[in-house]
């Protein structure tokens, strides 16, 4: 279906006058007439019909008209936002864990624009995926620009670019007798009730490993993958917490403490499709993130 025919229909349809739609369109009388009757003959329903010297919509020409705005107000849309982004303007899509250091992205995109100021540029956010193979999927499908993760599957078309990382920390209610300290031992939080957080991570593994060599048990109270869960419970004073450093749960009454004895660190990688074509707005933030990830 030829895209210049469906432009003239919809100007013929306003203009109802195939002279005056022809004069805005800056083409001969006969040249529009031969598009509109190749169109008609291509969908097989008549658009128009006569009324004195001007045309008039059919009923389907109508419904026609309504589906075909929509459709050339998407394509140009879409053609508006190639543009953008060729010129080093548009939108950046980033997909990350829900658990993860969030804030610290929000953060990081929030200076890039600080540092493009005048410049058409937006980011959309995308926090629901589950594991780091599926947002690995968004990446070879081209739903996301960028993904952060901190698990590096061994992909040959995949980059990873390490940008921050964190430490394990112990959450704790406001008032707690642990509360006051800096810093405390794995032996100091034994006697007190734990959550514990259950998700696939190095963390869990390395904090099981160290209660088994030390042949003593947590007291657990309570189970959740869920760092925002853990962050309320703990503000609940329902117990305390060890979990991955995380800007994220910063809810009042919680109070976080550096572990003394527990050898844990977790980087956060940002990561890009090798081979896929770079527009410039693509490149900038990439050159951005290298240029502000913490030296590892």
């Amino acid at each position: 279906m030829n895209l210049y025919h469906l432009k003239y229909f919809v100007t013929l349809a306003h203009l109802e006058h195939y002279t005056k739609a022809a004069e805005q369109l800056s083409i001969t009388q006969p040249s529009l007439s031969h598009a509109i009757a190749s169109l008609e003959r291509e969908i097989n329903i008549r658009l128009f019909e006569k009324e004195g010297r001007n045309v008039v919509l059919t009923r389907a020409g109508k419904n026609f008209l309504t589906d075909i705005e929509k459709a050339l107000a998407l394509i140009d849309e879409s053609i508006n936002s190639i543009h953008l982004s060729e010129i080093g303007e548009g939108c950046i899509d980033i997909a990350f864990h829900k658990n993860m250091a969030a804030s610290f992205i929000p953060d990081l995109a929030r200076k890039f624009l600080n540092e493009h100021t005048g410049k058409n540029i937006d980011f959309k956010f995308y926090y629901d995926a589950e594991s780091t193979e599926e947002l690995i999927k968004g990446l070879y499908s081209k739903n996301f620009d960028f993904i952060f993760c901190s698990n590096r599957i061994n992909e040959k078309n995949i980059e990873y670019t390490p940008v921050f990382k964190q430490n394990a920390i112990l959450l704790v209610p406001e008032g707690h007798p642990l509360a006051d300290k800096e810093s405390v031992s794995i032996d100091d939080t034994l006697e007190y009730n734990h959550i514990l957080y259950t998700k696939n991570h190095t963390l869990s593994e390395k904090l099981s490993s160290y209660l088994n060599k030390k042949e003593c048990r947590a007291n657990i109270s309570y189970k959740t993958d869920d760092l925002g869960v853990i962050a309320s419970l703990v503000t609940g004073d329902f117990g305390i917490s060890i979990v991955p450093e995380n800007n994220t749960v910063n809810l009042k009454g919680v109070k976080s403490i550096e572990i003394s004895d527990l050898d844990w660190q977790n980087i956060v990688y940002m990561a890009y499709l090798k081979s896929s074509y770079e527009i410039p707005l693509i490149n900038e933030f990439k050159k951005f993130i290298e240029e502000h990830a913490i030296n590892l």
